[in-house]
């Protein structure tokens, strides 16, 4: 049973994000480096930050980068904020008897002055600060406090956190309100990884405050049923559609949308589920497809959805606002919206909506002749972060793929229309889509993945696959062949 809770401050009870990388950026300047983009700042951002500046900055010391950052930082500190849920979630705790450490590397100064904004200090029995190495730090808050091992619960948002717990020997769970990606602290194989302190307060819970570590068998409600959602197209006078990024679909784009409530009809959950994630009022609404998506990959954790997709228009657009489940939106056309990193069951939807806009009168059956071709796409080129050490993968590097599949041409050789086979390019956006969306250590599992997408999205059940690298030194490169 959890008595204990070790928590992270900054990215788990505190959204600083957007400070932190002001304020590195402003290091990197000063230091004439290149400025990062907040994507790029989340993937390279490590602890302890000694590590980072040494990569980035080797040239600078210590004591000239924390005076760079002290200059800077207070003028963006009016940016950190609570994250929603955090006290709710500290009340509980300190409710039921639970014991409560801070643990971070955040500078007392920092400390003092965010923790006086939050309130919630009262709710926490004693803060460990300015700490360089947690995997070090976690030791002495064990044996200072008397913890029990078993019973305590280290709660962070990045690899550093999971790291300490293990090295302390304590349970570990993974937030996804910080700076890590979902595929960042997948690999570092956290106990539990939920959206957010809510979500595991829920948890402890249901689970009478033992951590069990989830299974494909376990779904998102008891006993394993799959759980039916709603989720739209949503589209503005201007035709563009409404894309929203979030943390538990990998950060890749999606459409807005959730569970539907007991008693609750799909339409009336789908119009709820949109005003309570973008406060946006739907009209116009239109059934497109349904679609079933089992331990996705894609998803922070594994579940069984029935998706419900539908199409719907908003007039007063210009008035998102989005809640905490989601990070960034875009209004983009349907063209613009298939060039992002989309998860998949999206862009199977804009691939059927598109379709669905064009009338073409069906053949006759006795029209209709097989036509078998062989499409090629030979020599495509895609930066992928791909290696067993952890240096190959730091950087993308180049790979090669060639693709051969087999369609039914027949339709298309007669109506020259692209909706009756297969887009070339959509299959190589695809492709450059599922690789910037994470990344992998073997060749082996990184073909299988294509693969499946393939045959998932664009139902190839036909083809073969060569995948060559250019990094092992002595040879020109490596390769990997699969046909399926």
């Amino acid at each position: 049973m959890i008595r204990n809770l070790i928590l992270d401050w900054s990215g788990t009870l505190v959204n600083d994000l957007e400070a932190v990388w002001l304020t590195t950026n402003h290091i990197l300047k000063r230091a004439g480096k290149t400025p990062m983009t907040l994507d790029q700042f989340r993937m390279e951002f490590t602890l302890p930050f000694s590590r980072f500046y040494d990569t980035y900055v080797p040239e600078v010391g210590i004591e000239e980068l924390e005076r760079w950052w002290h200059e800077y930082f207070p003028g963006v500190e009016h940016l950190v904020e609570p994250l929603p849920g955090s006290r709710e979630f500290l009340e509980y705790a300190k409710l039921n008897g639970l014991r409560t450490y801070i643990c971070s590397a955040i500078h007392h100064n920092q400390f003092s002055t965010q923790s006086e904004r939050s309130g919630f200090m009262h709710l926490i029995d004693a803060p460990y600060i300015e700490v360089r190495d947690k995997t070090e730090r976690i030791h002495r808050i064990l044996s200072e406090n008397s913890l029990e091992r078993s019973e305590t619960l280290f709660i962070g948002d990045m690899e550093h956190d999971i790291e300490a717990a293990k090295s302390g020997g304590v349970h570990s769970c993974a937030v996804l309100t910080g700076y890590n990606s979902l595929a960042q602290l997948r690999q570092c194989k956290p106990d539990l990884i939920v959206e957010n302190l809510k979500e595991l307060r829920d948890i402890l819970v249901r689970n009478d405050f033992e951590i069990r570590i989830p299974d494909k068998d376990s779904g998102l409600v008891s006993g394993g049923f799959p759980v039916a959602t709603v989720g739209a197209l949503i589209f503005n006078p201007n035709g563009h559609m409404l894309m929203v990024r979030t943390h538990k679909w990998s950060d890749l784009w999606g459409i807005p949308g959730g569970k539907i409530h007991r008693g609750e009809s799909c339409e009336d959950a789908l119009k709820r589920e949109v005003y309570e994630e973008t406060a946006l009022k739907i009209n116009r609404i239109q059934f497109e497809i349904i679609q079933e998506c089992v331990d996705s990959e894609e998803f922070y954790k594994p579940a069984h959805f029935l998706l419900l997709n539908y199409s719907a228009h908003v007039e007063e657009w210009e008035s998102v606002k989005l809640n905490d489940e989601a990070q960034e939106f875009r209004w983009v056309s349907p063209d613009e919206a298939l060039k992002l990193a989309l998860n998949t069951p999206t862009r199977i939807l804009i691939h059927h909506w598109q379709r669905s806009q064009t009338s073409t009168p069906l053949l006759k059956e006795h029209e209709i002749m097989d036509c078998e071709q062989v499409i090629e796409l030979n020599g495509i080129e895609i930066d992928v972060r791909l290696g067993v050490p952890d240096w190959e993968r730091h950087n993308p590097q180049k790979v090669v793929i060639d693709l051969e599949f087999t369609i039914d041409a027949g339709k298309a050789s007669r109506t020259d229309d692209l909706l009756h086979t297969i887009n070339y390019a959509a299959v190589v956006e695809s492709l450059r889509s599922l690789l910037a969306s994470r990344e992998w250590k073997l060749l082996e599992t990184m073909i299988e993945d294509i693969v499946h997408m393939l045959a998932r999205e664009y139902r190839m059940d036909r083809g073969r696959i060569r995948i060559e690298k250019f990094v092992m030194a002595g040879q020109k490169s490596v390769a990997i062949s699969r046909s399926w």
